[in-house]
């Protein structure tokens, strides 16, 4: 994993790693994306929607904050509750 060997290699330097990793994400990037496809991932999704901005938003707020100063290495999944490979 990157976010792994790096966070290895960067810690000694105080330097952090780590990785967020949502779903489908209602961006403007889907706007090429086929509707149909769109809505069957909201529609397999455990909540019933894609992600949103407001929804990855926070986490990485958090990552990047000095709270989060001895957490590194880390992929977090922002998928409500679906399964991401």
């Amino acid at each position: 994993n990157l976010s792994i060997n790096l966070a290895r290699q960067l810690a000694p330097f105080g330097i952090t790693v780590n990785c967020v990793m949502p779903s489908m994400m209602e961006t403007k990037f889907l706007a090429d994306t086929s509707d149909l496809i769109v809505q069957a991932s909201a529609e397999a999704n455990p909540m019933k929607r894609n992600a949103r901005v407001c929804d990855v938003v926070p986490a990485m707020a958090f990552l990047l904050g000095e709270e989060a100063g001895f957490i590194t290495g880390v992929v977090l999944p922002i998928t409500g509750g679906s399964v991401a490979l």
